[in-house]
């Protein structure tokens, strides 16, 4: 069995209050609700889902020097030696000698046999420790080549990948040299800047090879691989044993695709690369109005990503005299914050003139439909529950500022 603990200095509980504390919509006393929200069923919550794996959660408190609660769950032994992890082979400057030392470190299991004994090929001058440390996690052997000069040299492996991240692919020389080596490569995978210099002639070429190839209109580094591997690969997989040229076109927020094009469809170039234009949230100003800093974090990444301008309030107060001293195109409202909670806030923005236009979403972990309707009781434009992925904060962001610029 093990034990888990988790303990505080806090202000504690009174042990008349304790007993009460695992009921479903109870907390240690109605001014904690006032103060802080909450629904009160989280410990509820722990408690059932302990009992299903046949443990059990006890709290220990004292008032006025913190609280401790603990669970207990029982585990299995392995009954078997556990197999050694395989190190990615990591070529290249120092940088990359420096991440070879950290790759011992990270996870490596793979879901899908196909997915595992990959040989990955970048021609890349300036290749990216995040693109090193995601292929190693996925225990890919790693050769970064500078040039096409340089990999048409080279003995390719079998089960090998090509990632080109280099303009130099749009050139016809560049073509004609990589018609050899790319024979005996499993996929081609070409990525932004090359992406946004394609013509037809170029895709025409590629259409014409004897592989399967990727098109992805994002750097690569700014996504983990692993991300769109699952999917990637069972297409490929499915394509070749179907023999078909597959043709895949992934935008920045589609992590997962799931495209399969032929090369007997007719499609345009404009169709085949999706641009930048619409997963862009450039020039717009938002107020990101979270208390939980993991939430903040997660959420200012996605919109810095999407190239937005992003200013953090950790209450609702601290949002009102945000708003008097900058303006901002939206706000992103979290429901549940000490000080002032969102709903509050939300009501002493509409309250003011100025600000009867300024689109309001909520973010809030309660999905329920009363909790929709407290939402936009209050004026609020939309309502989103936790957690929020990029595609739907993209979105729900458009369609407020759309909707603002049809009024």
């Amino acid at each position: 069995k093990l034990r888990f603990r988790v303990s505080d200095t806090g202000i504690g509980i009174a042990s008349n209050n304790q007993n009460h504390l695992f009921k479903a919509f109870s907390q240690a006393d109605e001014s904690m609700t006032r103060k802080y929200g909450g629904s009160g069923l989280g410990l509820s919550i722990c408690q059932q889902i302990i009992k299903l794996l046949g443990g059990k959660i006890t709290l220990t408190s004292q008032l006025g020097q913190g609280s401790e609660l603990s669970f207990v769950l029982p585990f299995q032994l392995v009954q078997r030696d556990v197999l050694d992890k395989k190190k990615s082979v990591i070529d290249g400057d120092s940088t990359q000698q420096v991440t070879a030392e950290l790759v011992p470190n990270l996870p490596a299991e793979l879901s899908q046999p196909l997915l595992s004994d990959i040989t990955v090929y970048v021609i890349d001058k300036t290749l990216s420790t995040s693109l090193t440390l995601s292929l190693a996690k996925m225990n890919w052997q790693l050769h970064n080549v500078s040039s096409v000069e340089a990999l048409c040299q080279l003995d390719i492996t079998e089960n090998s990948i090509l990632l080109i991240d280099e303009a130099d692919f749009v050139q016809q020389q560049s073509h004609q040299a990589l018609r050899a080596p790319l024979a005996k490569f499993r996929l081609l995978c070409l990525c932004q800047p090359a992406l946004t210099q394609l013509d037809n002639k170029t895709c025409n070429y590629l259409d014409q090879l004897s592989i399967p190839y990727l098109l992805v209109d994002m750097p690569l580094f700014r996504y983990a691989l692993d991300q769109i591997s699952q999917a990637l690969f069972y297409n490929v997989e499915h394509a070749m044993q179907q023999g078909k040229n597959l043709r895949l076109v992934v935008d920045n927020n589609q992590a997962n695709p799931d495209v399969l094009i032929t090369k007997e469809d007719a499609v345009d170039l404009q169709e085949r690369i999706i641009t930048h234009s619409e997963q862009s949230l450039q020039g717009v100003s938002v107020l990101l109005v979270e208390d939980n800093l993991v939430n903040q974090l997660v959420a200012k990444e996605l919109l810095l990503n999407m190239q937005a301008k992003v200013t953090i309030a950790d209450n609702g107060q601290r949002a009102l005299n945000l708003l008097t001293e900058q303006d901002f195109d939206v706000v992103l409202m979290d429901i549940q914050m000490p000080i002032m909670d969102g709903l509050t806030a939300a009501k002493h923005i509409r309250a003011q003139s100025k600000y009867q236009r300024l689109p309001i979403i909520a973010m809030t972990a309660h999905a329920r439909e009363e909790d929709k309707e407290h939402s936009l009781a209050v004026g609020m434009n939309l309502h989103m529950a936790k957690p929020v992925t990029g595609q739907a904060l993209l979105s729900s962001i458009k369609k407020v500022l759309s909707n603002l610029s049809a009024v």
